[in-house]
């Protein structure tokens, strides 16, 4: 029979005494702890507010630079158009088919077209309903005299407004360019407004966020929650307000009471630019409430975790619990032994200046660099000593190598290196280095041993004949194996 415990009514006092004595040292031990955490929480206060008003300048700067970004590969790419054979000549034809096949494969380009100094539209990637005029159009006046820059191209310049074909709200970059006859004409962009939009949606934005271009003056000229509504004016802020002085005095930030009654706090950061400084300002907006309720919220929960573990360290005597914060992680994007780019996203930086070349056609070379008898190392000493040789080799490479170039580790003891505006005797003159440096580094082995190693280097350059990047890898991968054959310790071009 199984007998049941039983305290003896003489015991029940002093157990009851000892527990209360128990739970007494745990308050005592934990006041310190409750005052220490009242001031992480009002300090963790402050810095979410700070926080949060950082997270709209970046916000608003992030829109801001990936207008800049949009604004270079335009004019780069407007540049290059101006020099194709059939838009020298006025080929309508297939000038239309060219430009319609560059605005079907880059979406944020609503239309790109060419008119004449009469400002006769003369092929566009949007069909035209009949005969177009531009010459009215404030942005072609202006393109047209633009004057010949000292690097001999035509200056850019910018405009928001409605584009006259799509008519839609849009961005217009105009350049002046010159036809085979002589005459003079006008290469124009419409940039996709909507983008916007597509950006904000991928950012946490609390609700009554305000996300838009203002003009320098501070009207209104793009409303993201409502596209369908720019343009259309309304002074949302004053002009001393946006001023580039009072601005900076205040790190971009300032706070208005909004004509819908909500108070928010704003980030603006220049937007455009037209030749003579920027068009607007990007401005985003968050409730100052929201911005103040947001810790508000997170400290009653603090306090409300605190309270609960406190209780269960008095039931328990002791236990101690206390709320943990976590932050979400960035995807990894690096090697976690070398510290050099992982393959995925080295890749995927790769695939972006392939790409690249193939729209601007600058230099691009790759070089794969393979250790020496690195199996005979793990053999020999055990994987430890081979892990401390590629840590090594790593930071020999990433010294050798310019810092534009995308470093990264392609397999086991294989490395790929990507290098930009480098034709092949600048890629072959950093191969060279990185072999140099790599040769003299050691590592410590068993019985102090001295390890050293050496490494065979493939290169290719990037010609117009390449596809894909993986034929380009695949070159210097040949040049690679060439290396290897002919004894190792050395660096092979591709031919």
């Amino acid at each position: 029979m199984k007998l049941k415990y039983r305290v003896n009514p003489a015991q029940k006092l002093p157990v009851l005494k000892l527990r209360l004595r128990l739970i007494g040292v745990v308050l005592i031990a934990l006041i310190p702890s409750f005052v220490l955490i009242i001031v992480i929480l009002y300090n963790l206060r402050t810095d979410l507010i700070l926080n949060s008003e950082k997270n709209v300048y970046q916000i608003s700067s992030q829109i801001s630079s990936e207008q800049v970004n949009i604004e270079n590969s335009t004019s780069q790419l407007m540049t290059a158009l101006s020099q194709v054979p059939s838009i020298q000549y006025i080929q309508p034809e297939s000038c239309d088919r060219q430009i319609q096949s560059i605005i079907s494969r880059i979406p944020f380009y609503l239309n790109l077209a060419i008119a004449d100094s009469s400002g006769n539209v003369l092929c566009s990637g949007v069909t035209l309903p009949g005969p177009i005029n531009i010459s009215q159009n404030q942005f072609f006046i202006n393109a047209l005299n633009q004057s010949v820059k000292p690097n001999g191209k035509y200056s850019i310049y910018t405009q928001l407004t409605i584009g006259p074909i799509v008519k839609k709200e849009t961005i217009i970059m105009g350049q002046k360019m010159t036809f085979i006859n002589g005459l003079s004409g006008v290469i124009y962009a419409s940039i996709n407004l909507n983008y916007i939009s597509g950006l904000t949606k991928q950012m946490a934005m609390p609700q009554n966020s305000f996300v838009g271009i203002v003009g320098s003056g501070g009207t209104l000229l793009y409303d993201s929650s409502n596209p369908q509504s720019a343009m259309v004016g309304g002074q949302l802020f004053s002009a001393s307000q946006l001023s580039p002085s009072t601005l900076a005095a205040n790190d971009g930030m300032f706070s208005v009471d909004g004509d819908d009654g909500v108070s928010r706090i704003y980030a603006a950061t220049p937007f455009g630019s037209s030749g003579h400084g920027s068009i607007g300002y990007v401005v985003v907006g968050i409730p100052a409430a929201q911005v103040d309720a947001l810790p508000n919220h997170d400290i009653k929960l603090t306090i409300l975790g605190v309270s609960i573990a406190a209780l269960a360290a008095m039931l328990a005597a002791w236990f101690i619990g206390a709320r943990a914060f976590g932050s979400i992680q960035q995807k990894a994007i690096s090697d976690q032994l070398t510290g050099l780019l992982n393959r995925s996203y080295g890749l995927e930086l790769a695939e972006r200046e392939f790409k690249r070349f193939q729209r601007q056609e600058e230099p691009l070379s790759a070089m794969i660099l393979d250790l020496d008898f690195f199996k005979k190392v793990n053999d020999t000493y055990g994987h430890q000593v081979g892990d401390s040789l590629l840590i090594a080799v790593a930071d020999a490479i990433k010294e050798g190598c310019r810092s534009v170039d995308i470093v990264m580790r392609y397999g086991g003891e294989e490395f790929l290196i990507v290098l930009p505006n480098a034709d092949r005797l600048d890629a072959t003159e950093v191969a060279e280095r990185v072999r140099i440096k790599v040769s003299g580094i050691s590592v410590k082995a068993k019985k102090s041993n001295l390890i050293k190693t050496t490494v065979s280097v493939g290169v290719a350059e990037a010609n117009p004949n390449l596809e894909s990047l993986d034929q380009l890898i695949a070159n210097a991968d040949e040049a690679l194996y060439v290396a290897k054959s002919n004894g190792r310790n050395q660096v092979r071009l591709s031919p």
